[in-house]
């Protein structure tokens, strides 16, 4: 009992021990943290100032940053020095959940202390870098306003109705340079700093100004200008060579040009480059469409002389190459079965072709007789070719149906002569094997196979001849033949592979009563023309008796 006493005496002295130790080291961490807070070189960093103007802004930036951080060293730090005198008395009477209470207390205001200290340096440091990035940044500018002066006045007669504009905007920045030379003596260098940033981007679209304005003035006064009157000279000169232009409608819309180009340059003179450019833009590809049409017509002239007397004589050509079609369809009809559609055809095409004739007579005459206009024309005639391509496919279509006709009716008879042959090669065949008969529905089918040869070749006695009818009917018969002859070989096959099973049995019969008798009732079905029973019968027998022989009577075969 005294033992356990004691142990547990000595386990909370331990426990006591621990907790103070870890009480001290936390005191001894924020004492070293207040140290390194206390001993920040503030006011040394604040001396910088010194080579700025310790006037306005700057001075009043300075005595703020003294006082807070004298407050702090010289207020703030005796209070923590008594917090943590209070939180060692506190470990020492073993009170140490008022210690831990102290020591939350003591970081918070370390906490504060090193906010405040990095603050002050922020802002110092930004007070100081304000300073020479006004003082880099405006020799920037004030070189790119002597540039920009220097250009305008060089080049005056380039900038147009734009020069007074753009020297107002010069005259701006002087005084707000005057202004930013005042704020930096007085030391209001964050204030001069809105200034600089504001002079930036007025210097940057000054430049932008001058740097655009004589191309678009250029493009106003002298490119466009220059491309309309060209556009005249050539309309005029196409005009002459008996061209009508007067349906695209160029001048009029030259003339609103002509007054849009005068909106531009007041435009240019309040400065609206941007709209300007849009316009010019919009003006500059109108030009090009213009061209295009001019040329358009040029290029469709060029294509009328060459080929629209052509198309006349492709026309005419191919009304005789129909009427010639028509004229053989009426004696192939003699011959052969053609439908209505088919036979009427040739004539059909011969009507629509003499009209596209007399529609293409106008076109002719217009073409002939100027002013004209050849876009137009030329237009017109691709649609008529278009028209006469189609027509010329749909008469070769007819003329090579009519041209096949007999090869076809030649080539019928060859098929059905070899399906004959090839019904009566399956018919010797079968009265040439051993066999003792053949079945009924073999017999059936040869006989439909050989009654529909028998009706293709009477299709071809007829006439006219319906080749479609004929095609149709030798197809059916084609495959009534092929189909009988497949049977026809399976049955022969068959009827060998059973007398070689009921062979190979007879070893096994005098000593198997079974076998015997299974091999007498394939035997009996052979007889009866009942083969594929024969062959089922014998084949499970043999396998019965001897599992493999089957395969090996294949082989033998």
């Amino acid at each position: 009992m005294i033992i356990l006493i004691i142990v547990f005496l000595f386990a909370i002295a331990m426990a006591i021990y621990l907790i103070r130790k870890k009480h001290i080291n936390e005191i001894l961490l924020l004492e070293d943290e207040k140290l390194q807070i206390q001993h920040q070189p503030i006011f040394e960093e604040l001396t910088k100032l010194k080579r700025l103007n310790m006037t306005g802004e700057t001075e009043e930036k300075f005595e703020r940053w003294r006082k807070e951080w004298t407050e702090v060293i010289d207020v703030v730090m005796p209070q923590i020095d008594t917090m943590l005198f209070d939180a060692e008395d506190a470990i020492d009477r073993l009170k140490f959940k008022k210690a831990s209470a102290i020591e939350r207390e003591i970081f918070e205001e370390i906490q504060k202390c090193d906010q405040k200290h990095k603050q002050i340096l922020e802002e110092l440091d930004e007070l100081m870098g304000s300073e020479e990035k006004n003082r880099l940044e405006m020799e920037a500018i004030q070189e790119k306003y002597r540039t920009a002066r220097q250009t305008i006045l060089a080049k005056q007669y380039d900038f147009g109705q734009a020069f007074e504009p753009l020297e107002k905007k010069l005259e701006t920045f002087t005084p707000q340079f005057e202004e930013y030379e005042e704020l930096t003596k007085q030391g209001n260098y964050l204030t001069a700093r809105e200034i600089v940033l504001h002079l930036t981007k007025e210097s940057e679209e000054v430049i932008r100004l001058i740097d655009k304005t004589p191309t678009l003035l250029s493009k106003l006064n002298k490119v466009i200008p220059a491309t309309m009157k060209d556009l005249r000279n050539g309309m005029r000169d196409m005009e002459e060579q008996q061209y009508s232009l007067v349906h695209l409608d160029i001048e009029e819309q030259l003339e609103q040009v002509e007054v849009q180009l005068k909106e531009l340059g007041l435009e240019v003179k309040e400065l609206n480059l941007q709209s300007v450019e849009e316009q010019l833009l919009f003006i500059e590809n109108q030009m090009e469409q213009f061209y295009d049409l001019l040329e358009q017509e040029v290029r469709a002239r060029s294509k009328l002389q060459k080929d629209i007397e052509d198309g006349y004589n492709r026309l005419n050509h191919l009304i005789h190459e129909a009427s010639g079609a028509a004229t053989e369809a009426e004696s192939v009809q003699r011959s052969y079965h053609l439908s209505v559609q088919e036979a009427t055809l040739p004539e059909k095409l011969v009507r629509v072709l003499q009209e596209f004739r007399i529609r293409y007579e106008d076109l002719l005459h217009q073409y002939n007789h100027p002013p004209t206009t050849y876009s137009v024309v030329w237009e017109e005639v691709e649609k008529v070719l278009l028209h006469v391509d189609q027509i010329e496919e749909e008469l070769e279509g007819f003329v090579s149906k009519i041209t096949n006709l007999r090869t076809d009716e030649n080539r019928v008879r060859e098929q059905l002569d070899q399906l004959t042959k090839q019904m009566q090669d399956a018919d010797r065949r079968l009265h040439r094997s051993n066999m003792p008969g053949i079945p009924n529905d073999i017999n059936t089918r040869m006989e439909e196979a050989e009654e529909k040869i028998y009706v293709a070749y009477e299709s071809l006695n007829e006439a006219p001849i319906d080749m479609e009818s004929v095609e149709l009917q030798t197809q059916e018969a084609k495959v009534a033949t092929e189909h009988i002859a497949e049977e026809v070989e399976q049955l022969l096959a068959n009827v060998l592979l059973i007398e070689e099973i009921i062979q190979y049995g007879n070893r096994y019969r005098l000593n198997d009563s079974q076998l015997d008798e299974r091999l007498k009732i394939a035997e009996r079905s052979f007889m009866d023309y009942r083969y594929t029973k024969a062959l089922e019968e014998a084949m499970a027998a043999v396998e019965e008796v001897e599992p493999g022989a089957l395969e090996k009577i294949k082989q033998s075969l």
